[in-house]
């Protein structure tokens, strides 16, 4: 939210109305709602934030992110495989590397998830954000002895997911992209 704030009070010191557009906010300290009360509108892209933002006595409007309406499928390879494919999508600042390990049964563990190996022919490990997590992902590959694989646009991105047969990720854009693609999905944290 810092890095919105600020490009918020750029706009509104050059006199430009500004709106956050389908963002997740909070929990919120004073000054940030004090701050947030300059803006001109807040789209709240879940019930949480919703409820959140309304209980501080700024106005917001309910919405759904903004993602939905994504056209998935101008992207779309199709690609025929037989394979079950798990897609595990993470972001290094929500899993420390000990987290996440093989146990006593060779299956996966990440926090308190589990995912049994014998369920896929395959797991994939990957990350929403390359940039900051390579380092990461090469990391738990190299532990954990499963591929990798490296997102470097959209179109990698909703290609890999549409030819996986379950994504399961901390990360909601990633998910909604599954979801819109009809791929079963699991939450984790």
């Amino acid at each position: 939210i810092n890095t919105a704030l600020l490009d918020m009070n750029v706009a509104i010191d050059l006199g430009i109305p500004f709106i956050f557009s389908s963002h997740s906010i909070g929990p919120i300290d004073n000054e940030h709602v004090y701050e947030l009360k300059k803006a001109r509108l807040i789209v709240c892209r879940e019930p949480e934030t919703y409820n959140n933002i309304e209980s501080l006595g700024i106005n917001s409007v309910k919405s759904a992110d903004f993602a939905f309406n994504f056209p998935f499928h101008l992207y779309i390879k199709h690609v025929f495989s037989n394979k079950k494919i798990c897609l595990l999508i993470l972001r290094s600042n929500n899993f420390s590397y000990n987290d996440i390990y093989i146990n006593k049964n060779t299956n996966i563990v990440i926090g308190d998830y589990e995912i049994h190996r014998k369920n896929y022919d395959e797991i994939l490990l990957s990350t929403s954000d390359w940039s900051k997590d390579a380092k990461f992902i090469k990391n738990l590959s190299n532990k954990t002895g499963l591929k990798y694989a490296e997102f470097n646009d959209i179109k990698s991105i909703v290609n890999i997911i549409n030819s996986s047969s379950i994504v399961i990720s901390d990360r909601y854009h990633p998910l909604i992209c599954a979801y819109c693609l009809g791929k079963e999905i699991k939450i984790i944290s």
